[in-house]
């Protein structure tokens, strides 16, 4: 938008100079050229125009067109912050790293990865850290240096869909197909980086793997290490999601089914489903979503390079597709299916105030699994590795570094170790009351604000109708 709006009256017209930002004095001159054409006759008119640069207005007192004039102007200085605070949070985040070619199904996919080597000179150690839904590698961009300094070989992948990877349209996105994802990459990855002097001791194909995921990425996680049993070392849950889509039928109460039925099949498979993303996708909505829906509890890492980094590949061809189908899809495979069929020791940190999936979802999981470890993290919400990273370094590090001493390169095994909910997590944990309330409770609050979102729409529409009958209103009086 340009520096400098012209409105002109006499034939009734409202017009915009397209001056670009940095040519305020092309465009004064230009003004002044244009107030020489005008003859003294034209007086009473020229009064009528106005030019508004930034922080400077000329226009006649008690007019509809100054209202509107200073409205744009407010409206355009507005837009200049927030485009400098995106311009600003783009210049540090970059998107696209390395290129894997993911075969599948006789196509061919682009995936975007990360990889960095470790800052410590020990024997590394691969780690696989895998994202949630709606997020990106560039999510862990508070973890990986941390890893780094660990001794770790660190690995963070966009799952096909997200991030800078392929978004197609000719896929069925499920659970099934980002493990399939994740168990050729950690293959491939094997081939490029993990075949060398650093891994002498082990066979070329079975070096030992941790895999961290966030939410469906720690859903994921579970089933990687069902798939490569050999291979994966450890995995660590960082508020593991139950399944792909928010909930599944049988996990609700009748009476909330329709609600959940309207969400999936109207709302995002529906005609509305491109559209409700696009309003969902705001700065403003998902700022609220962040801050104000449990997903943070640490308000200041809700900045503008958060916000970047989650709303930037929302403009990606295909990204509405994506959103609609991973939202509305099949949950797939439970945490618990995974749990009893893995052997490696499993970490599960939680964040105590995730409305989402609330910590007493993992309770009982440690009966599932005999190496299970449930660690509860104070005033957290759905994304501890980047709300609290401090907490999750803590516990997480020391726990791998654990399991690595534990582990049996020549057998694929573990020696004995304490496993079962740790005493800090039972004595943090609070009880969020029964799931179907949890359920009930979240499923209207997000029709609540699917509705509102609708009506705000309504009213702007309607606002805008209005200013639009001033306007006329206002051309036929002159």
């Amino acid at each position: 938008m340009g520096s400098i709006l012209s409105f002109y009256v006499d034939d009734c017209r409202v017009l915009a100079d397209p001056f670009p930002p940095s040519s305020t004095a092309t465009a004064a001159a230009g003004w002044e050229k244009q107030q020489e054409t005008t003859t003294t006759s034209d007086e009473p008119e020229r009064q009528k125009y106005c030019c508004c640069r930034r922080g400077q207005q000329s226009l006649p007192q008690n007019s509809r067109i100054s209202q509107l004039a200073s409205s744009l102007t407010n409206n355009y200085e507005a837009q200049r912050e927030e485009d400098d605070s995106r311009n600003d949070a783009l210049q540090r985040i970059q998107r696209s790293f390395r290129r894997f070619d993911w075969q599948h199904q006789n196509k061919t996919y682009h995936i975007n990865y990360r990889v960095e080597p470790p800052t410590i000179s020990t024997p590394s150690k691969p780690l696989l850290l895998v994202h949630g839904f709606g997020a990106n590698l560039n999510h862990f961009r508070q973890n990986i240096p941390a890893l780094q300094e660990a001794g770790y070989q660190v690995f963070a992948i966009d799952l096909i869909g997200f991030g800078a990877s392929q978004k197609p349209t000719d896929v069925e996105y499920s659970i099934e197909l980002f493990v399939q994802l994740l168990h050729d990459f950690v293959h491939e990855m094997n081939d490029r980086y993990t075949n060398n002097d650093r891994y002498s001791s082990y066979q070329d194909d079975t070096v030992p793997w941790m895999v961290a995921g966030n939410s469906i990425g720690g859903l994921c996680s579970l089933g990687l290490a069902k798939a490569l049993p050999e291979q994966i070392q450890g995995v660590v849950l960082l508020n593991c999601a139950t399944g792909m889509s928010a909930f599944r039928y049988t996990d609700v109460p009748l009476f909330v089914r329709p609600l959940l039925y309207v969400m999936q099949n109207v709302v995002l498979k529906g005609g509305v489903g491109e559209w409700f993303f696009e309003q969902f996708r705001s700065r403003d909505n998902v700022q609220r979503l962040l801050h104000k829906g449990g997903v943070y509890r640490n308000a200041g890492q809700v900045n503008p390079e958060l916000l970047e980094i989650l709303l930037g590949p929302s403009d990606d061809d295909n990204a509405a597709h994506v959103f609609c189908n991973v939202m509305g899809g099949d949950p797939g495979p439970r945490p618990e299916q995974y749990l009893t069929d893995i052997s490696c020791p499993v970490l599960a940190l939680w964040g105590d105030s995730d409305p989402w999936v609330p910590h007493h979802t993992a309770r009982d999981w440690h009966a599932l699994h005999t190496d299970f470890d449930l660690q509860v993290l104070p005033d957290t919400g759905h994304c501890p590795h980047d709300d609290r990273p401090e907490l999750v370094h803590e516990a997480m590090i020391p726990w791998m570094q654990q399991v690595v001493q534990r582990y049996d390169p020549q057998k694929h095994a573990f020696v004995s170790g304490e496993s079962g909910c740790s005493t800090a997590a039972t004595n943090t944990a609070k009880e969020n009351g029964d799931s179907d309330d949890d359920i009930t409770s979240f499923l209207e609050s997000a029709m609540e604000g699917i509705s509102d979102m609708i009506y705000d729409e309504h009213q702007k529409q309607q606002q805008q109708q209005e200013e639009d009958d001033e306007e006329d209103e206002t051309d036929t009086e002159t």
